[in-house]
């Protein structure tokens, strides 16, 4: 599994009223850092969508291992877990930059669509970029 690394520093509108990072904002992150992952693949989300193809998200894990507040540099981890011609599963870590603490482990699955319509199979010339993305090492 090839993982992509992307950075974020914690916003302020991040947190919550205890100074961590609000249970939702995970999943936001996570959100860049698939943003990301598309993009250091060479195949943007914008793209996929100019070409009328849609990741609709169809389930969500997500695991809270320990906090972040305000200010701290984090990163992103994401990488392929799970790949089918209509559907596809990313895993993430969010961890501290700092010491490298695991803050956040968790997947989504997508569903490749054409807007509102029933699942669909991704053009080959797409699949293959993330078929290549899972064997790089």
């Amino acid at each position: 599994m090839t993982w992509y690394e992307s950075d974020i520093a914690v916003r302020y509108a991040d947190t919550d009223q205890m100074g961590v990072i609000h249970h939702a904002s995970h999943l936001l992150y996570c959100e860049m850092g698939r943003i990301a992952f598309c993009a250091a693949v060479n195949l943007p989300y914008h793209e996929l969508e100019k070409a009328g193809y849609y990741l609709m998200v169809s389930e969500l894990t997500g695991r809270y291992r320990a906090p972040a507040r305000y200010g701290d540099a984090l990163y992103i981890k994401t990488a392929i877990a799970l790949l089918k011609p209509k559907l596809i599963q990313f895993k993430y870590e969010i961890r501290n930059r700092a010491d490298d603490r695991l803050l956040f482990t968790g997947t989504s699955k997508h569903l490749f669509s054409q807007g509102t319509k029933a699942a669909v199979r991704l053009p080959a010339e797409f699949y293959a970029v993330f078929e290549a993305a899972c064997h790089l090492n």
